[in-house]
């Protein structure tokens, strides 16, 4: 249930993107720590690769970004 946002969790509506999301990493995400950063699945490859130190190719634009900071520190990243 969405609550009083528009549509559901399949769209790109504010009941799309007011999901809640979980993670657990001990040793790199802080006990307690809570963000407000808004993202999607596609940003979880941009995400992995920069906690694997890995650089995305630069001849394409990808429609992902690093979520790193608000996960680790609880500053949020801007589009």
């Amino acid at each position: 249930m969405n609550g009083p946002f528009l549509c559901g969790k399949e769209t790109t509506y504010e009941g799309g993107l007011h999901e809640p999301g979980i993670a657990w990493w001990p040793g790199v995400i802080p006990p307690g720590t809570v963000s407000r950063q808004s993202a999607t699945v596609m940003d979880f490859m941009a995400t992995l690769a920069d906690f694997a130190g890995l650089k995305l190719p630069a001849d394409r634009q990808f429609d992902s970004m690093s979520l790193r900071s608000a996960i680790t520190t609880q500053k949020e990243v801007l589009r």
